[in-house]
């Protein structure tokens, strides 16, 4: 964290020239290019006689703080292959003096410049397949962890080679990359030319507008000009909307700048793009046309496309342009349909199948999420959700053969001691059952280890979720299992036709423990590291966008009951989601562990999570269920016996609240139905299974087990109620569990759950924890900005040193339409 404390009081230019050594080992042969930031230049590595492309920030307070957070992004990237996902290859970074140097894969030149040397003539289509293709795949992954470019354009596209056939280009510059949940409205992302209308109009948007900046990319790319060429965001918008129309009345209601550009009638709601005089009237902005060509609709690109483009390509790509630039952000293609749109199934062409092929790790197959809405039961959602990271085309369709299993029986799986699972994994015991199979205890027969293996029964619904488990374990890999404290998948094999998953072995789950020891609740020093434990797992999943959606005692690994203090590890990731997937009505948590907004259908992200550890860190303390209802009702009241009810403008959004309560026409208000009234309703009768009965969540202390010390009971008691308040905006974050005062007791080993972790080429290793927006105070910067070796010290004092810099960052926000940019060129 020192290395970053530099300097940054003077703003002067960086002195590079030819023969300029950079570092230590970076000779400058060239400057590539420049922008606000400084410099990128051509370097000989003197030390592996490479050449590579240095990005040189100039010592300034914003544009340190951009290249601290463009290194956050880069190193969530390093979970991808970047020859796979076509990103560019960061090498890390270094210092020169007192300037961040950042050390990337050099490559020939970028699209815009391609096309410049040719006079701007349009690729041709064994130019522009295989470069569509390959944008697409870099979406794709991009949205598989969750994060979105926000500034693809050709000069942000960088070809590989341009004597190579197919070209190979590869997505770089993330410097306003963000995560997907933590973009909102107002906040100022992509270059004017490719930004999409959500953006401009201040509208909730998503990764979606990296689609619309690729369809006017390829629009470019097939014509050799900018489709919108606005100098300012009304230009564009004004071109955008002359050539497709404007989007409907109820879309631009939410829009935080629909007033800056549109007028509205008061009559009937509609509202009307302003025109040029009337704008520039208001805003002293006048219109420019800078089109090369003017078009009635999309489907006239057809008329200034590039000649050898064949007629039938033409109209096809002109089709998938539109589907890219839909004025709908939920409406325009995915990633991954792009690349099964027709203009890329023409056989004839070497280029139509941009896959590669790379051995990605023990198993035989390579799968990730790439799609993050809810999975359905065809084959196009499949598709979506199940990509071999090693390519898509032909590669997607294999994995979908190679699951294409016979699903029409249902018979128990047939295994005892003794059986042999696949090559070289023999039962050695059953450890337990579900409704997806068995998992067992193996010896690994090749090198005798014990694992436990997850079989699968051969149904549909089963061979289904373990294609989604596999697809969520994928994800994972790019986090250390030790260090995030989760059970480390070892890949799948196939036994017969049966999935199975392949996991280190541990001792006994905390429920076991539990049983074990009678339902005597955990003591200080057993409870402390392991609530802090789950709360850096929690972590560690918010930070790629995870869910757990199952945890719980069962799902809770101890690795050796014997081991002081104890170790921890999160299993059963089969019901995990990435957070943007996750919908109202989704049925995740088992009933004991699930979270109040889940049961009424409710919107919800990875809090239900933290309430989940919250009832967990109760029963550990007591030795029973907080909330043991066998039926959700049963849950809701012991719930809100305890703790009262949510309000009613929480309560107003839940898709299920009239289930379970009634409203009082009146005033609005919402009553929890009475047990008589909810079994006449619904033939649902309570039943009251609870251990103990509390008035309130403060008597815990009186349940607790008793070696825990009354000061520590409070502490404890505290933190409980913190991870289980209604309101999940409210609900403490994992970051903030271990920095409570639960956990300020210097005598205890277990106090503070830090481990050592070499991270990467770079010395400093840094991610995004917190996919929310940055707010400018110190506690919600330290959950953006995590040390991924862990917290603690460490941690406070990152953010010591940059809590005043972030704030110049994330300043882009724009508030108010009359603070809009007039343009913006980035």
């Amino acid at each position: 964290m020192n290395q970053f404390s530099i300097n940054t009081n003077t703003a002067s230019d960086l002195q590079i020239s030819h023969g300029t050594t950079l570092g230590q080992f970076h000779k400058v042969e060239s400057i590539l290019g420049e922008g606000g930031f400084g410099f990128v230049t051509r370097c000989l590595n003197v030390k592996t006689n490479r050449q590579e492309a240095i990005k040189i920030f100039k010592n300034s307070r914003n544009t340190v703080q951009n290249a601290k957070l463009e290194i956050c992004i880069l190193k969530r990237l390093r979970c991808l292959d970047p020859d796979t996902c076509n990103i560019v290859r960061w090498n890390g970074f270094f210092f020169d003096q007192d300037r961040i140097c950042l050390n990337f894969d050099l490559m020939d030149l970028s699209l815009y410049t391609f096309l410049k040397e040719r006079n701007f003539e349009g690729l041709t289509t064994p130019e522009l397949r295989p470069v569509i293709a390959q944008l697409a795949t870099a979406l794709s992954h991009l949205r598989s962890i969750g994060l979105v470019h926000a500034d693809l354009k050709p000069d942000n596209v960088m070809i590989v080679d341009r004597y190579q056939t197919p070209l190979q280009v590869r997505l770089i510059d993330f410097g306003l990359a963000h995560p997907v949940a933590a973009v909102k409205p107002g906040t100022c992302v992509q270059t004017t030319y490719y930004r999409a209308p959500e953006v401009t109009l201040h509208l909730p948007f998503n990764d979606a507008i990296d689609m619309w900046s690729l369809g006017i990319t390829a629009a470019e790319l097939s014509t050799g000009y900018p489709l919108y060429p606005g100098n300012t965001d009304y230009d564009v918008l004004r071109f955008i909307f002359q050539t497709q129309g404007q989007p409907s009345d109820n879309v631009l209601d939410r829009g935080l700048g629909t007033g800056y550009y549109f007028d509205r009638d008061q009559t009937n709601g509609h509202w009307t793009f302003k025109s040029p005089e009337d704008f520039a009237e208001q805003t002293g902005i006048y219109a420019v046309d800078t089109r090369e060509y003017r078009l009635e609709n999309l489907d006239a690109l057809v008329n200034v496309m590039e000649e050898e483009i064949e007629v039938t390509h033409q109209r096809l790509l002109a089709d998938l342009i539109k589907r890219m630039l839909h004025l709908d952000p939920d409406l325009r293609i995915k990633p991954l349909e792009v690349l099964r749109h027709p203009f890329f199934d023409i056989t004839s062409s070497s280029s139509a199948d941009p896959v590669t092929t790379m051995d990605d790790g023990p198993a035989d197959l390579a799968v990730s999420i790439e799609n993050t809405e809810e999975a359905k039961n065809n084959e196009n959602m499949l598709e979506d959700q199940l990509v071999d990271n090693s390519g898509y085309g032909q590669a997607v369709r294999n994995i979908m053969n190679q699951f294409s299993i016979n699903t029409n029986t249902a018979s128990d799986l047939q295994i005892s001691h003794g059986t042999t699972l696949g090559q070289f994994h023999k039962v050695e015991s059953i450890l337990g059952e579900g409704g997806f199979g068995f998992v067992t205890r193996c010896l690994n027969l090749k090198t005798n280890r014990q694992e436990a293996i997850k079989i699968f029964k051969n149904s549909r619904n089963t061979v289904q979720n373990a294609k989604l488990e596999i697809c969520i374990l994928k994800r994972l890999r790019c986090l250390d299992p030790d260090t995030c404290n989760i059970v480390r998948w070892n890949g799948f094999f196939f036994d017969q036709d049966r999935i199975c998953l392949n996991f280190d072995l541990m001792d006994l789950s905390l429920y076991t423990f539990l049983k074990e020891r009678n339902f005597e609740g955990l003591t200080t020093p057993e409870l402390r590291p392991v609530i802090a434990q789950l709360a850096t797992a929690l972590s560690h999943l918010r930070s790629i966008g995870l869910v757990h959606a199952d945890l719980k005692p069962d799902n809770v690994m101890i690795v050796d009951r014997y081991q002081t203090p104890l170790k921890v590890r999160l299993i059963d990731f089969g019901l995990a989601h990435p957070v943007a997937a996750v919908k109202p009505g989704t049925c995740v948590q088992t009933t004991y562990y699930r979270a109040p907004e889940v049961t009424l259908h409710l919107p919800f992200n990875d809090a239900i999570d933290m309430w989940s550890l919250g009832i967990t860190a109760a029963e550990l303390s007591t030795g029973y269920p907080l909330y043991p209802g066998n039926t959700d009702y049963d849950v809701l009241r012991f719930i809100f016996q305890t703790q009262g009810q949510p309000s009613d403008n929480v309560l107003d959004r839940g898709l299920g609240t009239g289930f379970y309560f009634d409203r009082d026409q009146t005033n609005g208000h919402w009553t929890f139905k009475s047990p008589e009234d909810f079994a006449e309703q619904t033939g649902i009768y309570a039943v009251d299974t609870r251990e103990y009965r509390l008035e309130n969540l403060d008597a815990l202390v009186n349940v607790m087990e008793e070696e825990i010390e009354v000061t520590h009971q409070g502490q404890l008691v505290d933190l409980i109620k913190r991870m289980l308040h209604l309101d999940p905006d409210l609900r403490i974050k994992p970051l903030e569990v271990l920095r409570h005062p639960f956990f300020d007791i210097t005598s205890s080993s277990s106090a503070d759950p830090v481990t050592t972790m070499d991270d990467g080429p770079a010395d400093l290793a840094v991610s995004i924890e917190n996919t929310e927006e940055a707010e400018n105070n110190e506690n919600m910067l330290e959950d953006q900005l995590v040390d991924n070796s862990g917290y603690g010290q460490a941690v406070w004092s990152f953010f010591s040193r940059i809590k005043n810099t972030v704030q110049n960052f994330f300043s882009w926000t724009v508030n108010t339409p009359h603070n809009l940019p007039n343009s913006l060129s980035v």
